[in-house]
C-alpha cells in the first residue's frame, strides 16, 4: 500500500493508475470483512492448509458457513494474506477521487503513430460487446483506443457512483463492476475484464476449460487470443510469461527462448486472421491492422527479477 499512496500523491499527469483485481477484491469480496472477521478467516484457512482428507472437507464447510462470498480460503491465506480495513479504505477513497481508471491510451515511444489501449488484463470482443449494450460504445464499427477507454473508464464511475452514499458514510457495499468483470462469490471463482489471461481452449483438457469458464461462463477466467479486437493494439500487465507459456501451450509459443522462465521480459502476443503468435517482443511495431490485434504483455517478473536490468514499456502521450 506504500507504493500506491506514493503514486497517488502524484499530479494526474505524472502517473495514472489503473485499477487491477487486487484492487477490486478489496473493495468487492472483502466488502464485508472487518481486520476481526478476516484474521478468524485466515487462521481458519491456514488449518485447512494443513488439513488432510476428512478433516480438510469439514473444516472448508466451516470457512465457506463462517465466511461467505469467499471463492476459496487461499485468497485470504496466500493471496490477500496482509489484507486490512486500511487499505480498503484507500483503495475505496482514490475510486471516489476518481484516482483510480479502467483504461488509459498511450503511444509506443518507438512507434508514436501507434495508440495502444493500456489495461490490467486486456479487452477482449467480449467487453466489447458489453459495452455496446450498455450503451458505452457504438453499436458498430472498430472502436479505437480512445474510443474504449472513455467506455471503460465511464462504466467505472458508474459503479463507483452506485456505492458513494455508503462508503461516503464508511458503510462497506461492495463494488460491482459487472457484467465486465464478475466478483467471486462462495466456492466461485471471479472472472472478466480483470482476471482473464490468454490460453489455447481448443486445446485444453475439459477441467482446465470447466474451470476457466467460471460461473457458466459468466466470469471466464481465460480468453482466445483470437477474441482480442481487431485493429487495435493493446498493452497489459497481469499475466506472467510462466502463466502465458502454460495456457498458450506449444503450438503459439514461436520463439526458443521462450522456456525459459528466467527471462519474462516484455511479450508479443499477436493475431492476424486466425493464426495467433507468442513472441518475445524485439520492439518490432505491434500488428494493428485490419485483421490484426497485438497485445503487449509487460509483466516481467518484478518479484524475481534483476530490477536493474527490469524491462519497462517506453510510453509517451497520446
Amino acid at each position: 500500500m506504500a507504493s500506491l499512496r506514493w503514486l497517488a500523491g502524484l499530479p494526474d499527469e505524472r502517473a495514472t493508475i489503473l485499477l487491477g483485481n487486487h484492487d477490486v477484491v478489496r473493495v468487492a469480496e472483502f466488502a464485508h470483512l472487518d481486520d476481526e472477521a478476516f484474521g478468524r478467516a485466515r487462521r481458519r484457512a491456514r488449518e485447512i492448509d494443513r488439513a488432510t482428507g476428512d478433516e480438510k472437507r469439514r473444516l472448508l464447510e466451516l470457512f465457506h458457513r463462517d465466511v461467505p462470498g469467499l471463492p476459496s480460503p487461499g485468497l485470504v491465506s496466500r493471496d490477500f494474506s496482509s489484507w486490512s480495513e486500511e487499505q480498503r479504505a484507500l483503495v475505496a477513497r482514490l475510486l471516489l477521487d476518481g484516482r483510480m481508471r479502467l483504461g488509459a491510451t498511450a503511444r509506443l515511444h518507438a512507434w508514436p503513430e501507434v495508440e495502444v489501449l493500456v489495461t490490467h488484463a486486456g479487452v477482449t470482443s467480449r467487453e466489447v460487446d458489453r459495452l455496446r449494450t450498455a450503451g458505452l460504445l457504438a453499436a458498430d464499427g472498430t472502436p479505437t483506443p480512445v474510443e474504449l477507454a472513455r467506455a471503460l473508464d465511464e462504466h467505472l464511475e458508474r459503479a463507483v457512483e452506485r456505492v458513494r452514499p455508503q462508503w461516503e458514510r464508511g458503510l462497506w457495499a461492495p463494488l460491482d463492476l459487472s457484467p465486465l468483470h464478475v466478483a467471486g462469490t462462495t466456492r466461485e471463482e471471479g472472472g472478466g475484464l480483470l482476471y482473464h489471461r490468454p490460453a489455447d481452449l481448443d486445446s485444453a483438457g475439459d477441467e482446465s476449460r470447466r474451470r476457466w469458464a467460471a460461473g457458466a461462463g459468466s466470469r471466464p477466467r481465460r480468453f482466445d487470443p483470437r477474441s482480442l479486437p481487431r485493429g487495435i493494439a493493446q498493452a497489459c500487465g497481469h499475466t506472467s510469461h510462466r502463466k502465458t507459456l502454460e495456457d498458450l501451450g506449444a503450438d503459439w509459443s514461436t520463439g526458443d527462448g521462450l522456456r525459459d522462465e528466467r527471462r519474462d521480459g516484455i511479450r508479443l502476443l499477436s493475431v492476424t486472421g486466425d493464426r495467433v503468435s507468442y513472441d518475445r517482443w524485439s520492439g518490432e511495431r505491434p500488428p494493428s491492422g485490419p485483421g490484426e490485434a497485438s497485445l503487449l504483455l509487460v509483466d516481467a517478473g518484478m518479484h524475481r527479477a534483476d530490477l536493474e536490468a527490469f524491462p519497462l514499456l517506453e510510453l509517451r502521450d497520446g
